[in-house]
């Protein structure tokens, strides 16, 4: 299988590497938006311009789009579905069926099989859920009312300076929306600036209700931290209430390990299902509709 990556940050050098692992897999190179004399690879890949992407549909099985959600992937992957079958790791929940449906339209009139959605929240997050509820365990997402740990705002607040780790959940009810934000500070006194860079980020509020609590890193963060957590949710939400009995642990380097290693899965069943005659844009657990429907 002949892959190539769209993008070089953390996330497309992390794929680069993991993919080098593999006899089967060939790299053809790396296309960037950037100049290209500045753009290196430590495992001396080929780095192209972005600009002729499409020279190259003949050459590559699979495009591997490693761009952010916010303002890259929504233009990148239609455009990329014209020429080429693809994986990306689109993230924002609240809009995924639109971008889904735009990639979707472009690839079907190209012959070509897009999977959109290969990061932690898009991917991994329904197959707890779908777990959860055929072993009858309560889980902290509501699939009824679409409520749940909010990823997107979950990353963006934790690029705010001063924030050591946070989680937002949603809660939507009868067109009502809740977002619940709880942030670990350095220290409580950047609280309420922290608080401000929150609610005047356009790309974070609208019209929803925001909750936010705040809570200092000493040794006991752990342990404080899901207190504060379970304490302030709505009672439907146990934070940790199916962990006595089940645990579910995610280990790698990072988050970005993880997508890497998800996008790669699936660029291999795109490359077998396109050439069986599978067309479109497909969602993560569409591709693993048997497995999902035997749990």
């Amino acid at each position: 299988m002949k892959i190539a990556i769209a993008g070089y940050g953390n996330l497309g050098k992390e794929v680069e590497k993991q993919a080098l692992v593999f006899d089967n897999i060939e790299l053809v190179g790396i296309f960037t938006r950037r100049n290209t004399v500045f753009v290196k690879s430590e495992y001396n890949t080929p780095v192209y311009s972005f600009f002729d992407i499409n020279k190259f549909a003949k050459k590559v099985d699979v495009m591997l789009v490693c761009m952010g959600s916010e303002n890259d992937l929504p233009v990148i992957s239609p455009y990329i579905a014209k020429y080429f079958n693809l994986v990306d790791c689109y993230e924002i929940q609240e809009k995924m069926q639109i971008h889904k449906e735009l990639c979707d339209k472009y690839a079907k009139e190209a012959k070509k099989l897009a999977v959109t959605g290969c990061g932690l929240n898009s991917f991994f997050i329904p197959i707890l859920r779908k777990l959860a509820g055929f072993l009858e365990f309560p889980f902290f997402d509501s699939k009824e009312e679409k409520s749940g740990q909010n990823y997107f705002l979950k990353n963006k607040v934790k690029d705010i300076e001063g924030v050591l780790d946070a989680y937002v959940f949603d809660e939507i009810h009868n067109n009502d929306k809740k977002h619940f934000f709880f942030v670990s500070a350095e220290n409580l006194k950047i609280g309420e600036r922290i608080k401000k860079e929150i609610l005047s980020d356009k790309s974070v509020t609208d019209d929803s209700e925001y909750i936010i609590y705040f809570k200092d890193f000493d040794e006991n963060y752990n342990e404080k931290y899901n207190s504060l957590i379970k304490n302030n949710l709505p009672q439907k939400y146990s934070f940790n209430c199916f962990c006595d009995k089940l645990r579910f642990e995610i280990k790698g380097e990072s988050e970005i390990n993880f997508t890497a290693s998800i996008m790669l899965y699936f660029a291999f069943e795109v490359f077998k299902r396109n050439n069986s005659g599978n067309y479109g844009c497909k969602a993560p657990w569409e591709l693993w509709e048997d497995f999902l429907n035997f749990l």
